[in-house]
């Protein structure tokens, strides 16, 4: 009785772990979903915007809102930057899970503070600058003035060359001022 008792709670183990093993977790795909519902909450504020370019389609937008126009013109009028134009910017760039639950949230990258800030171009293709393509979308919505939110999906926040796994799954929020542009 004892022995087959024993067999009985021998084999019920075996069969829990060889169940618990069978599921493995996918991290990278629990990132994207999570980030995913970041960014899509977005889309009912309706002081944000969704925004696009001509020329893209299907799921190639992000959603800005603007907090400061271009000098007293009108929202979308004024000269906008081209995607082969170099401008001037200051920003905050930030994970958006985190600053959506953190307002006071360390941006990973900024230029906030400085009063020198160099000319680039809207894309910048190098091998160690390299910005998102959703940046690029919105700064060629922005005209010179302009200081928006940007918040832009985890498939467009990556840069062109990515060098870390765990920017593959990361939506991002950026704080974005249009200084200057130059044809």
């Amino acid at each position: 009785m004892n022995i087959k008792r024993n067999l009985l709670l021998l084999s019920s183990l075996i069969l829990l772990v060889l169940t618990s093993c069978e599921k493995k977790r996918d991290y990278l795909k629990e990132s994207q979903i999570k980030n995913e519902e970041a960014f899509l909450s977005y889309a009912e504020n309706s002081e944000f915007e969704k925004v696009s370019l001509p020329g893209l389609d299907g799921d190639t937008y992000i959603y800005m809102k603007w907090l400061k126009d271009n000098n007293g013109v009108a929202k979308h009028q004024g000269e906008h930057p081209r995607q082969t134009d170099l401008v001037k910017i200051h920003y905050q760039a930030f994970v958006l899970t985190q600053k959506k639950n953190n307002k006071d949230a360390q941006a990973f990258d900024s230029n906030m503070n400085k009063t020198v800030v160099h000319w680039a171009p809207i894309l910048r293709v190098q091998k160690d600058n390299n910005q998102p393509l959703g940046l690029a979308i919105a700064l060629q919505n922005m005209a010179v003035g302009d200081k928006v939110e940007v918040i832009i999906p985890w498939y467009l926040s990556l840069p062109m060359i990515s060098k870390k796994f765990s920017e593959l799954t990361v939506a991002k929020y950026y704080l974005v001022e249009l200084n200057a542009i130059d044809k």
